[in-house]
């Protein structure tokens, strides 16, 4: 019997890769009542209203059905043949407040993904060079360098591996995240892994994902699959 490696508690509920538990706890959040909907758009109304504008009851409706059924198609679109225990660890990691020490964590993280990855991924790029810049960013995160330190190394790691594409986020853009600023990533830094996982999706097993989560987060997914 295969055990849900989210909680480590309850057997897997097939087609699914998560016991019914997690499966459930997480569709709540994809599956919002209609009373949810009707609050926005109350809100919505009133806001109108100050502005000497009428949200008619027509537009109301309309708006409630075409969120609810976009919510549903979501939700659908995730489960596809089977809800995924990486997807649910994306998100019970990503719902951490992102402090400084905690992204000292996630740079951790990421120092263990890299060296998952195929090395062909960063041509051409050493792996002695790739471990040296992943240690100056873990320095600077872990306040052991400074900022102009960190500046250094970042643009002479760019030399020899440049993100060409910024909005092309590939295993470069990752290996890059490491040593920017908070300020560089804007909305990013709060969905922290689930941009990772879009950057490379494809490029590891789930067991491997699952592995370096249960590695590094595993009391907050435990919390997460407890509460």
């Amino acid at each position: 019997m295969d055990i849900c490696p989210v909680c480590n508690l309850k057997p897997v509920l097939k087609p699914h890769k998560v016991c019914f538990h997690c499966y459930e706890k997480i569709e709540r959040s994809y599956n919002s009542p209609r009373e949810i909907f009707e609050k926005s758009q109350e809100k919505q109304r009133l806001e109108w209203l100050e502005k000497g504008e009428i949200l008619s009851q027509e537009t109301i409706e309309r708006n409630i059905n075409f969120a609810m059924k976009d919510e549903a198609e979501t939700w659908g679109r995730i489960v596809g043949d089977g809800l995924s225990a990486v997807f649910i660890m994306i998100e019970a990691i990503d719902e951490q407040e992102p402090s400084i020490i905690f992204h000292c964590r996630r740079i951790a993280f990421m120092h263990d993904l890299i060296h998952q990855l195929n090395p062909s991924l960063f041509f051409p790029a050493t792996d002695e060079e790739i471990d040296n810049f992943m240690q100056a960013a873990s320095d600077f995160w872990n306040g052991q360098i400074s900022e102009s330190e960190r500046q250094k190394a970042k643009i002479e790691f760019s030399t020899i591996l440049e993100d060409k594409k910024p909005s092309d986020w590939t295993a470069v853009s990752v290996l890059h995240w490491m040593i920017n600023l908070q300020g560089h990533f804007d909305w990013m830094w709060f969905q922290w892994f689930e941009c990772i996982y879009d950057a490379i999706v494809g490029e590891l097993s789930d067991e491997i994902w699952i592995e370096l989560f249960q590695k590094h987060f595993k009391d907050e997914i435990m919390q997460w699959a407890c509460s």
